[in-house]
């Protein structure tokens, strides 16, 4: 009765077991993460009304609308009036606009009336800055000396031409006089608004001053050479160097708090041997001009001058400068260049940078726990200018494959959409809890099995923190996350599990290398390659069998192996031919479920057997050796002789090839053999390097010839 009890536990306990097995999936058993980090490293995925930090945070941020000009074009400077509208600058050619109720309108550009146009082509509207006592606003150029001032809506007129080649900045100082920052000499011209007259004012080393700033306790600052200096303008002919910058070259300057924000870019030839012989040239060809000479005619305009500068910058950093010229470090770019920067009413610090047509916003830029964004990625190579009207930025330029105004809303977004790009693990996976951090976040989730969702996809659903989808009974190869956030939420990380559906390893390639005799005895070198398509950890075994055999003999069970690589002995193993088989499994990182692959080598002979030479003798008659080598199971591949215990000397088989097991051979008597009795040895090796020798005497006599053709021989 005890026996019959048992044999019916014993059975029911193997059912249990059996249904166990076979139930449970055939996935890898480590479970992997997808998280934030990987997200953010596969790229940006899709931002809708965001903005996101460095540390991976995501909260509302300001819209903005694309307002789309014309290909092959630039923007590069713009204001906003107080109606709404925008006069913006570009080139090329030169041309201003007028953009209002979504519709841009070329503004005339003219020199003295309506039918005196001033020459475009060439030429860009790089800087435009608002007259304060006025309200007028003041345009100039690169490829030109003009400085142009609107008289209407619809009309700007010549004020003033300079003998310069670019206008890169205006300033307005504090009396209402406009300051110009030129190239390619350096020079800072001081205009009258009002009349038109100008007058040199500076005078630097440098070649293109790049900027020119009018800060409001009265002081100018410019820069932006290749000099790297800082310079403040203290009167006429009368300028400081404030600070040097070693290879860099300063773009922008803000005056904030008790100092300056500065923007300089590190630049990938610096061109400080080059600077002096550059402005030498461009100075003995300026100061050979006329006064009040323009460059309309006898100066070559420089094609789109914006992408030669920005080809030589990377590596943005911003820089606060304070008036006890103290420095510190406030953003750093690894890949991108700073173009732009302002600031707003609540002191958060703008930067427009390329080749990535980005907006950062600093928070907090003087403080140890500032906090940088991602404000604004337009999607296009390089933000020319941020526009800001009564404090805050309200309008971004841009320029890739076309010019694009972006205008930008005064109120936070009261929602935004995070997309991330469509992840795949790489191979189908069963996907598992979903956990996230962040405040007032709705989360939802999508799979499918082609890269880009189609119909195939399931719909997006709903997912509640920590708790399994239903969809994670079913194996997925791409998955994509989308977090609605509020404008009082904000997204910090989520954490998505997985496990990869179990996929077997592979062995491939298995080489058996050439016999050799080394240190232990003849023996092959074998290596292969495996790989998993899990990264499991592998076990390898591996066996023989010989060519005639249908059992294989197993050598190494389940070894794991730092290289895929053996030794084998051939000396323990009879002559004759023989196959390998390697084996792997993963079944250290699947125990219930292992997988396994197996591949064998092509056929290979042991041999350790000697050749062995026959019938080997001497023709006095003829002067001539002859003889035959013989291997039972190895090609004869090598034959030479060696006189009188001389070097050996090779020499080719009877029918020129070693590509047999019997070779037969006939060697001449060297020419300059002396009469007399001699020893010759013989010896031949195998494919398996097994050595076979034969060693004989013979008496030559000069007076005998060899009526045979000379065998080839060779050293």
């Amino acid at each position: 009765m005890y026996k019959l009890q048992f044999i019916r536990l014993y059975a029911a306990g193997l059912l249990f077991l059996t249904c166990l097995c076979a139930s449970f999936p055939a996935h890898a058993v480590t479970a992997r993460q997808w998280t934030d980090a990987h997200a953010r490293k596969d790229g940006k995925g899709l931002y809708e009304n965001l903005m996101y930090s460095q540390e991976g945070m995501i909260v509302p941020g300001f819209e903005t609308s694309a307002q789309k000009y014309k290909e092959n074009f630039l923007f590069t400077a713009a204001i906003k009036n107080d109606d709404g509208s925008f006069v913006i600058g570009g080139g090329m050619p030169a041309r201003l606009l007028s953009f209002t109720s979504g519709k841009f309108t070329k503004i005339s550009i003219q020199a003295k009336s309506w039918k005196d146009e001033i020459p475009v082509n060439g030429r860009v509207i790089s800087v435009m800055t608002r007259l304060v006592e006025s309200g007028h606003i003041i345009a100039g150029m690169t490829g030109g000396g003009d400085i142009l001032m609107k008289k209407d809506a619809l009309w700007f007129e010549r004020l003033c031409l300079l003998p310069s080649e670019s206008t890169w900045d205006l300033a307005v100082s504090e009396d209402g006089y406009v300051y110009a920052a030129t190239g390619p000499v350096g020079q800072i011209f001081r205009i009258d608004p009002k009349t038109g007259i100008f007058e040199q004012w500076a005078q630097t080393t440098d070649s293109h001053i790049r900027f020119i700033r009018s800060t409001p306790s009265g002081r100018i600052f410019f820069g932006g050479g290749e000099s790297g200096n800082l310079y403040e303008l203290k009167g006429k002919d009368r300028i400081d160097v404030v600070y040097h910058f070693m290879e860099e070259s300063i773009s922008d300057m803000k005056s904030f708090s008790k100092g300056r924000i500065v923007a300089a870019n590190k630049m990938r030839q610096p061109r400080e041997k080059t600077r002096v012989s550059l402005y030498k040239k461009y100075f003995k060809q300026f100061s050979s001009l006329k006064s009040n000479f323009g460059v309309d005619s006898e100066l070559a305009s420089i094609r789109n001058p914006f992408d030669t500068y920005f080809a030589n910058l990377s590596h943005g950093t911003l820089y606060f400068i304070g008036d006890d010229f103290r420095i510190e470090t406030i953003l750093s770019l690894t890949d991108e260049y700073i173009i732009d920067i302002t600031d707003d009413k609540d002191n958060n610090i703008f930067v427009a940078t390329g080749p990535r047509g980005r907006i950062y916003m600093i928070e907090n830029p003087l403080s140890d726990f500032r906090k940088i964004w991602i404000a604004h990625d337009l999607d296009y190579r390089n933000v020319m200018a941020i526009i800001k009207e009564e404090g805050h930025p309200v309008g971004f330029l841009a320029s890739g494959n076309r010019a694009v105004l972006f205008e930008r809303a005064l109120t936070p977004s009261s929602n935004g959409i995070f997309k991330t790009k469509v992840f795949s693990p790489g191979k189908p996976s069963k996907w598992g809890r979903l956990y996230h951090e962040g405040l007032k976040l709705s989360v939802f989730s999508r799979h499918g099995n082609t890269p880009v969702p189609d119909d195939t996809w399931m719909s997006w659903t709903k997912r509640e923190e920590g708790l399994e989808s239903e969809l994670s009974k079913s194996l997925w190869r791409f998955i994509q996350l989308k977090f609605e956030i509020p404008g009082d939420g904000r997204f910090e990380s989520f954490k998505y599990y997985y496990v990869e559906k179990n996929q077997g390893p592979v062995v491939k390639e298995i080489r058996v290398e050439k016999q050799a005799v080394k240190g232990k005895g003849p023996q092959r070198k074998i290596t292969w390659q495996m790989l998993d398509p899990n990264d499991d950890k592998l076990l390898c075994s591996l066996w023989i069998k010989a060519k005639e055999m249908t059992e294989w003999i197993r050598l190494y069970h389940d070894m794991e192996l730092e290289q895929n690589e053996m030794i084998l002995y051939t000396s323990d193993f009879p002559d004759g031919r023989y196959q390998i088989k390697i084996m792997v499994s993963d079944k250290k990182s699947n125990y219930l479920n292992p997988m396994s692959g197996a591949a064998a080598s092509s056929v290979f002979t042991i041999d350790n057997s000697r050749p062995f030479f026959k019938d080997v003798k001497y023709d006095s008659n003829k002067q001539k050796f002859s003889g035959k080598v013989s291997d039972t199971l190895s090609v004869i591949a090598d034959l030479s002789f060696s006189m009188d215990g001389g070097e050996h000397i090779r020499f080719a088989p009877f029918d020129g090839i070693p590509d047999e097991k019997d070779e037969l051979f006939i060697l001449p008597v060297p020419e300059d053999m002396e009469a007399g009795v001699h020893t010759i040895s013989f010896r031949a090796k195998d494919e398996s390097e097994n050595p076979a020798s034969h060693v004989m005497q013979f008496s030559y006599s000069p007076d005998f010839k060899s009526d045979l053709p000379a065998a080839s021989r060779k050293k």
